[in-house]
């Protein structure tokens, strides 16, 4: 069953409740602003005002922001699981999706569910012209608690330390029923998922769910003023030092041209400069360990071949 209603925006707030009316999130962006979102359970607040956004290669959304749009359904599902406490799902939510622009006009979707318990929401980015492919450098999403919460935490460890250095493992011990004031163990922050217990109005539990490999695993950083926390990406040392490869700008697929390469290898004895190669890839190299040598590129790649 699905019902659905589409608006432009005079104003700047939009609200969306649970089927049983009880949990309620409201997306806010006044004028010129930044996106945010909050969260009340059967009256009583348990998110504070939440900051939404992304950094990305292509543009910044998280500063002169506009809510231009949104649209809502209803969702009245019925799925099954075989390895979970219910076979049978009977799943009943409210979706609502908010359409913003940046100030460059480039646009960005927040996509939320609430139902009577829960509330999930997700990024999309609409393709940009004839961009294949975005890189996000880092979020801006928060969730910030009412004063007296307390949590309990699992906290991220030092990178590559520990037994063969496989840390973060995510096998800290928690810490239970501290205030939000009280740093990490390492200074990293917090492994998902993370329990806040809201003084006597309830729980809330936050995790990351439905990760695959176009995206990273993330985590939750230490608070910051204004009993804020935000989702962090890996720390670069998580890597080990095998360098990074990252989506690629603009996709190579087919011709190609060798721009530069190293002569006096053996790989490219007798190759001309600006010969044409075949490539199919939509990602790329950015940095390879130190004791690794670049060995060409190409008009598009500046690492394309490498000698270890």
């Amino acid at each position: 069953m699905l019902t659905t209603v589409v608006s432009s925006l005079t104003a700047q707030n939009v609200v969306v409740n649970g089927p049983d009316g009880k949990l309620q999130v409201t997306v806010s962006c006044p004028e010129e602003g930044k996106a945010s979102y909050s969260l009340v359970y059967n009256g009583k607040q348990m998110l504070e005002s939440s900051p939404l956004g992304l950094e990305t290669n292509l543009g910044s959304f998280v500063k002169r922001m506009k809510l231009i749009g949104h649209q809502e359904k209803q969702i009245d599902t019925v799925y099954t699981q075989s390895r979970i406490k219910f076979s049978r799902i009977h799943y009943r939510a409210n979706e609502l999706v908010c359409y913003f622009s940046n100030d460059k006009g480039q646009k960005v979707n927040v996509t939320f569910r609430v139902s009577n318990n829960d509330v999930a929401f997700r990024y999309t980015l609409p393709r940009q012209g004839e961009t294949g492919s975005v890189v996000v450098n880092s979020e801006e999403t928060g969730f910030r608690f009412p004063a007296g919460t307390t949590t309990f935490l699992c906290p991220q460890s030092d990178p590559m330390i520990g037994w063969k250095r496989t840390k973060p493992s995510y096998e800290e011990e928690y810490k239970a029923d501290i205030p939000m004031d009280v740093r990490s163990q390492y200074g990293h922050g917090y492994t998902f998922p993370c329990l806040f217990k809201i003084g006597e109005n309830g729980w809330v539990l936050v995790s990351e769910t439905g990760v695959d490999s176009r995206y990273c695993g993330s985590r939750l950083s230490d608070v910051t003023e204004g009993s804020l926390y935000t989702v962090t990406f890996p720390m670069p040392e998580e890597n080990n030092g095998n360098g990074k490869v990252e989506p690629a700008g603009t996709r190579e697929y087919g011709r190609a041209h060798l721009t530069s390469f190293c002569k006096d290898n053996v790989l490219f004895k007798g190759v001309r400069e600006n010969t044409q190669v075949w490539m199919s890839h939509g990602d790329t190299i950015t940095a390879i360990p130190d004791n690794f040598k670049k060995i060409a590129s190409t008009d598009k790649v500046e690492i394309v071949a490498y000698q270890i």
